[in-house]
């Protein structure tokens, strides 16, 4: 996967970075950011069913990227990380849309 990822920015025509229902380690995810921060073409980032984000959604630093869609789900989040999450999307200029289905709010 790190072999992948890596040979994004010399492409410039990749529009995403997409992983469904595949548990992703520190490493890779801190990877995932960084190139979605290095590499403008990235406009969409799906992260569905990737496990806990938990101190991670703390790294990410939206008004550095240029997503337009973020997809967040299936991942179990629940109220501290969606408050979290909250801190983090203000700042999220280009963000129009956002899939946070499968999380646990409480009322």
């Amino acid at each position: 996967i790190l072999a992948r990822l890596s040979s994004i920015p010399y492409t410039g025509w990749f529009k995403g970075i997409q992983s469904k229902e595949r548990k992703l380690n520190t490493e890779i995810y801190q990877k995932v950011l960084s190139l979605c921060k290095s590499t403008p073409s990235i406009t969409f980032l799906c992260l569905s069913g990737v496990g806990q984000l938990g101190d991670s959604l703390e790294k990410m630093n939206m008004a550095d990227l240029s997503l337009t869609t973020l997809d967040l789900s299936h991942n179990g989040l629940e109220d501290k990380e969606t408050a979290t999450l909250c801190n983090v999307l203000y700042r999220a200029t280009s963000l129009q849309h956002l899939n946070l289905a499968g999380s646990k709010f409480s009322d």
